[in-house]
């Protein structure tokens, strides 16, 4: 009976990576008291090819390395067994775009005005330009800029827009088509440049600092997210935001990321909230339609189907057009295995 139950399981399971598109390999089986030593071992995928040299600790404190299956050992020492490892990381993971800073330029003044001149093309005149930025292939710009009461996003991707708060970051995405700054709304700190209190008196001096005090705690912080095809998102907790993110995925350059607490936002529409699990957006994983994705926590993968897989001790986006992720597990404190899916 319990020969048969298990069969029936195997099946099932079987049923259900096939299913899903799962394919399920195991690349090694270490000896009986062996344990692995990942922070020292060599552990890479490109697409399907895998190499692995594994260094394990046996129970006599020699080291032995798997090197693709073959083993060799024992050693005195972890770093004389490492030295049979000769090849590199292969893996191609790169599923977030790098284009989000570029250096500034600078605007063009002329007495007290400020134009910004790129490509041999003219925009203003503004008050000032707080800040300019161009995309990797300097071919497009955006810059921020005051413009008689109002800030205004300029960019030769887009009109004019009148906006709220001062530049915190710009992101392109990897075609250098989208350009993307993020607002952060609050008191202007540069309004104060032109502060001119030598007609008040002692007494009007410290009831107007008293005063503008109060204006500058009062002021909300906010956050919001403006794409240079015209769409702006937002507000966002002021707190959020970090170097890379929002981002840009890579897989698909005109879509984009953005994660708050335990929530993933796409394209500024929340997509999932995955409540008490807290998750870098790092470890996020897209398909190239950016419909489907993958995320990884502290003790499992989970697909955006509602699947899940044991952590992985090393995940793959293949290629950035490509359909396939691929990813390894250490099952049975015995088994290193190898996946892969398709979206």
């Amino acid at each position: 009976m319990k020969k048969s139950a298990l069969f029936l399981f195997a099946i099932l399971l079987f049923g259900a990576l096939i299913a899903q598109n799962v394919v399920r390999t195991e690349l090694l089986n270490l000896a009986k008291d062996e344990y692995p030593v990942f922070s020292e071992s060599n552990l890479a995928m490109n697409c399907g090819s895998t190499g692995l040299c594994v260094l394990v600790e046996a129970s006599d404190s020699k080291y032995y390395v798997y090197n693709n299956g073959i083993k060799s050992g024992p050693f005195n020492t972890a770093d004389e067994a490492m030295k049979v490892c000769k090849y590199s990381e292969q893996s191609t993971q790169m599923h977030l775009s790098e284009n989000y800073y570029v250096g500034a330029f600078e605007p063009v003044y002329s007495g007290e005005a400020a134009k910004i001149v790129f490509n041999g093309i003219s925009y203003g005149p503004y008050t000032y330009v707080a800040a300019a930025n161009a995309s990797p292939d300097k071919k497009h710009f955006m810059a921020v800029a005051k413009k008689g009461d109002n800030m205004v996003c300029v960019s030769d991707l887009m009109p004019e827009t009148i906006i709220q708060g001062q530049p915190q970051a710009f992101h392109w995405n990897a075609s250098n088509s989208i350009g993307m700054v993020v607002l952060k709304t609050g008191f202007d700190m540069r309004s104060l440049d032109t502060l001119d209190l030598s007609s008040m008196s002692e007494d009007e001096k410290l009831a107007y600092m008293l005063k503008l005090g109060e204006e500058i705690e009062n002021t909300k912080e906010e956050l919001f997210v403006l794409l240079t095809d015209d769409k702006i998102y937002g507000p966002f907790d002021s707190g959020s935001f970090g170097s890379t993110n929002p981002a840009f995925l890579l897989s698909s350059p005109n879509h984009w990321i953005i994660k708050i607490g335990t929530k993933l936002y796409i394209d500024g529409t929340l997509v999932k909230d995955f409540a008490d699990n807290y998750f870098n957006l790092s470890d996020v994983y897209f398909s190239p339609d950016a419909k489907k994705y993958a995320v990884l926590f502290y003790d499992k993968i989970v697909f955006s189907d509602g699947s899940e897989y044991m952590y992985p001790i090393l995940v793959n986006q293949c290629n950035k057009n490509s359909n396939l992720i691929e990813w390894l597990c250490f099952e049975n404190e015995s088994k290193i295995v190898y996946y892969s899916r398709t979206w």
